[in-house]
């Protein structure tokens, strides 16, 4: 049988959080914060919500990176709530200082360190 393209005029079913993580998820593999925190906006204003803080994260080491350290610590507050995400919090931002390029972002991120309370190594 013939393979059938699919319809580009069909409505796409409706797109929840899920949809939104795995979007952000490759916006921040390929370093795009500005899409990452875009995706984020967009999911909280339609009603969206992580199942588990823990997805919180690729959108607050890209708030760290965009340098809103503000976003960042009402994610990190979320996080914290509940701790036993603490030390999978530690662990992102940890591995986020070293890789982040920019001087704002590092220092960002080290200040989350701090505010997290996360034990410096």
């Amino acid at each position: 049988g013939q393979a059938v393209p699919p319809d580009v005029f069909m409505p796409e079913p409706d797109h929840g959080w899920c949809y939104s993580f795995q979007k952000a998820d490759l916006a921040f593999q390929s370093k795009d914060y500005e899409t990452v925190a875009l995706v984020y906006e967009e999911s909280l204003a339609a009603g969206f919500a992580p199942q588990d803080p823990t997805e919180l994260l690729p959108f607050l080491k890209a708030y760290a990176a965009l340098g809103n350290s503000a976003e960042a610590e009402k994610m990190v507050d979320m996080l914290v709530s509940d701790p036993a995400n603490k030390p999978v919090l530690c662990a992102h931002l940890e591995a986020f200082v070293k890789v982040s390029e920019a001087p704002e972002s590092v220092n960002i991120t080290k200040h989350l360190l701090d505010y997290s309370g996360c034990e410096p190594k």
